[in-house]
């Protein structure tokens, strides 16, 4: 319609164009002759207030608008003449307007002011008030727009006006509108050749088979697709990202889906999202592992690691997939401060518009005194261990059965057996405790490996003496023709064993954990030496301990009745074994019979009608 006007010889935009720009501020944008969805309209100036559609028609005389049918128009010479109803081809304008705003920008809301404009200047209207649709002079057209108040949704920022501006000038086919023709591509769900009549499907398909989507981005189809369909932002886009010579051709699909704002991002997980790289001597080398993949949802996930201090180093830092990477800090140009150092690692990737940050703490510590390593840590633990292992002793002995002679013995006079359970149970605690103190990391506070390791021993603790206090009662639950109960003593006794027990399992694991977190060292003597040696105590006291648990397991195995115990159990389930043995059998024989035994008698059914009666049999012939 408009791109066909011309008035003295002057195209509709250029008459347009010329009067707009000579009277409108900057905060308007005028697109001339967009097709939208279909609908070509002379131009649409993109305000503050909202969008205004201008339908130019180049209508001469004097104008009476109708509610229906054709408008009247008597010209100069007299003559009167008709012009068809602009309101048919306004309405068709707005609501492809309202649905390109819905596919496009379902954010925004701007409201839609449609007015057609009297482009000859000998046009004039003859009406009071407004007309449906409103109708303007061009030389009033920019009062009208002026007059109109912003609505609920503004279009208030220039950056939003310049965006609306862009895709009304070049998203002729929006996002769920039919295409003229299909894209065919080289595979399919079903079949060969998939189609897609809609540029939602394009992108779906490309999502959900992307060895399509990089062949078809490739080889330019796609591109060329969307510029004959009057997709140009896709077409361009599709451009620029083949320009970009990924090495991944994913990365490069991946680029152009995400900048379609059509698909999700997909979600990033970063493991740890802090990196505690926790005490370190002065001068060391520590590092640990980063381990970055995709979460649940769709999408391949691509970037880099950056971090932001030059001590601190990542590698591999580039990913495509998923990231197993190796965080190194060198400490040798950090300060000893009582406050750990802290820093960030930016993870830059397709999950996110902005970088993602993870932590990084390291504590630089002092380097520890001779008598300190040696003498103070390995005595605190000694000390601090040797009283909880009394306490336990202790607190449990009282319940538990008699120390043998050859404990009470040991001293003149024999000594009660309490105080024997418990210098037993402290003394082997203290041993563990001293090992353990020994062979700390140099760069550890005291505080911190004695919470390290009282924690670790505690909760061996809880659960030992659980199962130690919880099994014996259950067993009686659950089997009681086994007659398997255990006197308070023994039960005791078991409780005290495990509890006094879990320092050995609490000491290796914690030293175990610890060497996880070893650094290398840079000039600092570590402790592999003292480790081994650690290791060798720690076995030669298992060692011990179990020949001592034999020891004392000959006497609660003789109170327990062990043998006959034994015995009892051995008949029980052998009673078990013969009772299943049975009943296996009655079942095999009976499906045996059921379905493979010929000489089972067969069920006859009865026939009345050929049953003959007693007095029947009787009559002779």
């Amino acid at each position: 319609m408009a791109d066909q006007l011309t008035v003295d010889g002057r195209s509709a935009v250029d008459l347009l164009d010329t009067y707009l720009y000579s009277t409108l501020t900057d905060a308007y944008i005028t697109v001339y002759e967009p097709t939208i969805r279909d609908e070509t309209v002379s131009a649409i100036l993109v305000g503050p207030q909202g969008l205004f559609v201008l339908h130019g028609v180049d209508w001469e005389g004097e104008i009476t608008p109708a509610q229906h049918g054709p408008w009247k128009a008597l010209l100069a010479s007299g003559q009167g003449v008709r012009y068809p109803s602009p309101a048919a081809s306004v309405r068709r304008a707005t609501q492809a307007l309202a649905a390109f705003l819905q596919d496009e920008f379902p954010d925004l809301r701007p409201d839609i002011h449609p007015f057609v404009v009297l482009l000859h200047p000998s046009a004039s209207l003859n009406i009071y008030g407004s007309s449906d649709p409103p109708c303007v002079p061009l030389e009033r057209l920019v009062q009208e727009i002026l007059d109109v108040l912003p609505g609920e949704h503004p279009l208030d920022t220039p950056e939003v006006r310049e965006a609306l501006a862009t895709a009304l000038q070049e998203r002729r086919l929006t996002r769920t509108q039919r295409a003229e023709q299909p894209f065919i591509f080289r595979s399919g769900r079903f079949g060969r050749g998939a189609k897609a009549h809609t540029i939602q499907q394009v992108i779906q398909h490309l999502d959900r088979y992307p060895e399509d989507g990089i062949h078809h981005l490739r080889n330019g189809s796609l591109g060329q697709w969307f510029h004959d369909q009057g997709a140009l932002h896709l077409a361009r886009l599709a451009r620029e990202t083949m320009r970009q010579n990924e090495r991944d051709p994913r990365v490069s699909l991946e680029k152009f889906l995400l900048a379609t704002g059509l698909v999700q991002r997909p979600r990033l997980v970063i493991t740890p999202r802090q990196v505690d790289l926790g005490y370190v001597l002065e001068g060391q080398k520590v590092s640990h592992r980063l381990r970055l993949h995709k979460g649940r949802g769709r999408g391949y996930l691509f970037g880099t690691v950056e971090p932001s201090d030059t001590w601190i180093q990542v590698e591999p830092s580039e990913f495509a997939g998923s990231l197993d990477a190796v965080v190194t800090v060198d400490t040798s140009s950090l300060m000893i401060t009582e406050q750990p150092s802290r820093s960030r690692l930016y993870c830059k990737s397709s999950a996110s518009a902005e970088p993602v940050e993870a932590r990084v703490l390291i504590h630089v510590m002092p380097l520890l005194s001779r008598f300190s390593r040696y003498i103070l840590h390995p005595l605190v633990a000694l000390l601090l261990a040797g009283l909880i292992g009394t306490a336990i002793g202790l607190l449990l002995s009282p319940s538990a059965v008699q120390a043998p002679p050859w404990l009470l013995n040991l001293t003149r006079p024999p000594v009660p057996s309490r105080t024997a359970w418990a210098v037993v149970s402290g003394l082997f605690w203290a041993i563990l405790g001293a090992v353990r103190g020994y062979s700390w990391n140099p760069a550890w506070p005291l505080w911190y490996g004695l919470r390290h390791w009282l924690v670790r021993t505690a909760l061996w603790g809880l659960a030992l003496a659980g199962v130690a206090m919880i099994v014996p009662p259950l067993l009686v639950w659950l089997f009681p023709a086994l007659n398997v109960g255990v006197s308070p003593e023994v039960h005791a006794s078991m409780v005290l064993f495990a509890a006094t027990m879990a320092i050995l399992p609490g000491t290796w694991g914690d030293m175990l954990s610890a060497e996880e977190q070893d650094t290398t060292s840079s000039g600092v003597l570590q402790s592999g030496a003292m480790r081994g040696l650690a290791r060798g105590v720690i076995g030669t006291i298992a060692v011990l301990v179990l020949l001592g648990t034999l020891r004392v397991a000959v006497p609660l195995w003789q109170l327990w009745e062990g043998g006959a115990q034994v015995t009892t159990v051995q008949g029980w389930v052998g009673a078990q074994w013969d009772r299943l043995g049975i009943n296996v059998d009655a079942l095999w024989d009976q499906y045996y019979l059921r379905r493979y035994d010929r000489r089972a008698p067969v069920r006859v059914r009865a026939n009345p009608a050929a049953t003959a009666s007693p007095a029947q049999g009787e009559q002779a012939p």
